[in-house]
């Protein structure tokens, strides 16, 4: 039994799950721990192994579609982006987008597997084995009206808030601890 991610069925669960629980116990990160960290990152690659290859939509829609990623690749990536000041992230269905305090991350942010969407003026990454099946350019907006967005914004020095909604232009926050 999955003391961490018992509850998820979905690629998208797992990761932004993962996210929050790193944000939380990173040992790099205020009130952090290793052991637990350990704990969650074992947890994860068996949760990861089960459930990869199923994605679901913002209707509740679930569909197969075959990936190559691998959980310790997520988790290496996770990592790294908790210790950058000011980099918003934001997880889109199987996506990563960052976006904010990017530019002095530039390097960085590459060597982890990220592009730049100059149409976008945002950095994503999708999952290793993507192949985009449509000859369509979506907007960011219309990606996020498809899959949902989870977003995450450094608000001071080791706290991070989660935007959960937007009312009247202005964030709706949740801390995460």
């Amino acid at each position: 039994m999955l003391k961490y991610f018992g509850n998820v069925s979905t690629n998208e669960e797992i990761k932004k799950l993962y996210h929050k629980l790193a944000m939380q116990f990173h040992p790099d990160r205020q009130g952090g721990n290793l052991e637990t960290m350990k704990e969650i990152n074992n947890e994860f690659e068996i949760a990861f192994k089960n459930v990869k290859n199923f994605f679901t939509n913002v209707k509740g829609e679930q569909y197969e579609k075959t990936s190559d990623e691998v959980a310790e690749e997520y988790i290496n990536i996770v990592n790294e982006l908790v210790k950058m000041d000011g980099v918003i992230i934001e997880i889109v269905g199987c996506f990563l987008w960052l976006k904010g305090n990017t530019k002095e991350y530039k390097d960085e942010i590459k060597k982890l597997g990220f592009y730049f969407s100059a149409n976008k003026s945002m950095w994503y990454k999708s999952p290793k084995g993507y192949k985009k099946t449509s000859k369509r350019n979506f907007s960011y907006n219309e990606i996020t009206d498809m899959f949902g967005a989870r977003v995450y914004q450094q608000k001071e020095k080791q706290e991070y808030k989660e935007i959960t909604a937007w009312k009247k232009g202005k964030a709706v926050e949740k801390s995460l601890f």
